[in-house]
């Protein structure tokens, strides 16, 4: 079960808190009672409070109406057109406090109100909207991000790789331990920032990954060995425009691979171990111009080489435990031979390794300070 981060305004006040500080704002305000308590006033009356010449009437309004939640917001927009410029300042402030005590699976009436306010006023009023309205967010995507990992989601900067391509970006990956269920996926739709979503090793629900579509920065989506229903596949088909998707190990379809070639992405598909072969592809890229599409049979040997555009392919990192590590394969390596393929670039790595399947053997021929060496490793999967 995701567990909640102990959401509060911007003062440090909790809901709870600011009932109680106004009843005892009220006690100091009249001593003897006066039968405040037996005769509570209307919402629409702390409202009108807000631009009070009196300070002390001011801050019981306030505290009162962050008090009654998202019940405030209708009644403090209809009279913000007509309240003085204190009141409205004061409308904008509780709207971001508000906003911070939401929870991403309530309705935040208070942010399309303050969102309204930024969009729509002018001057000091709409400045005040716009900075209150990106505290909020920022306030929020801290939040979500605090719940995501305290069930069990990393995030960081880190070495990411949308095929040949390698670049360190700051990536949250969600996946075993993460023990959040739905209910944790759904903070997703407060993260900021993060442009790319690594999800690993879960079962994935409708619900589930309807969130994780809806991330809204994501630029690249990666689906890992993910056991993902029919049903909850066909959520892909709300993604967000991105820049790419990397699939690994779920067999498709038809029908699913139909529904890639409709997807909103920019730069690149990649596949591995999905099934499907050069038909597939050459549809794919038929329904996507512009999109590099690569389809591969999940083989995985564990080495980076430099660049993809030298004419050479030297091993730069081998990745621990790989079936490359194991064969004994060594940083500055130069691959020449896969089998019986010439091998003088990445990509010409990459595509061979690819028509490979998990647990397959490959025979390696290398130079190691210009001697050759030949070894055999046995592929394995891809995972980060």
């Amino acid at each position: 079960m995701s567990k909640e981060p102990s959401a509060s305004a911007s003062d440090g006040s909790s809901s709870a808190d600011t009932a109680a500080e106004s009843d005892s704002i009220l006690d100091r305000l009249y001593p003897n009672g006066m039968g405040w308590k037996r005769t509570p006033q209307p919402l629409s009356h702390w409202v009108t409070q807000l631009g009070s010449d009196r300070y002390a009437a001011r801050k019981l309004a306030r505290t009162k109406l962050l008090a009654a939640g998202a019940d405030a917001v209708p009644l403090l927009m209809k009279h913000f057109a007509g309240s003085n410029l204190e009141a409205r300042k004061s409308t904008i402030e509780l709207l971001g406090m508000l906003v911070q005590l939401d929870t991403p699976w309530s309705e935040s009436s208070a942010m399309g109100a303050l969102s309204d306010l930024a969009d729509n006023q002018h001057g000091i009023v709409a400045q005040l909207a716009v900075s209150t309205r990106r505290a909020a967010v920022d306030a929020r995507s801290g939040a979500a991000l605090k719940s995501l990992v305290l069930d069990g989601a990393v995030v960081g900067y880190r070495e990411s790789a949308i095929g040949s391509r390698t670049k360190t970006r700051l990536v949250l990956q969600v996946g075993a331990p993460f023990h959040g269920g739905e209910e944790g996926l759904r903070w997703l739709a407060w993260v900021r920032g993060i442009e790319v979503l690594d999800v690993q090793d879960l079962n994935l629900n409708v619900a589930m990954m309807k969130h994780i579509v809806g991330m809204p920065d994501c630029q690249t989506l990666k689906l890992i060995d993910c056991e993902i229903s029919d049903d909850a596949f066909k959520q892909l088909d709300f993604m967000r425009p991105m820049s790419s998707l990397d699939l690994r190990y779920k067999k498709l379809n038809e029908e699913q691979f139909a529904l890639l070639g409709r997807l909103p992405l920019r730069e690149s598909l990649v596949l591995m171990g999905t099934g499907g072969g050069d038909a597939e592809r050459e549809t794919l890229e038929r329904a996507l111009p512009g999109v590099k599409v690569a389809v591969r049979n999940g083989g995985f040997l564990g080495v980076s080489c430099s660049s993809s555009s030298l004419d050479a392919c030297t091993v730069n990192e081998v990745v621990l435990d790989s079936g490359a590590d194991l064969a004994g394969v060594q940083k500055y390596d130069v691959i020449v031979r896969i089998n019986d393929q010439k091998i003088s670039r990445f990509d010409d790595l990459l595509e061979e390794i690819g028509k490979h399947h998990v647990g397959d053997e490959v025979k390696i021929k290398l130079l190691r300070s210009g001697v050759p060496v030949n070894c055999t490793a046995t592929l394995q999967k891809l995972k980060n």
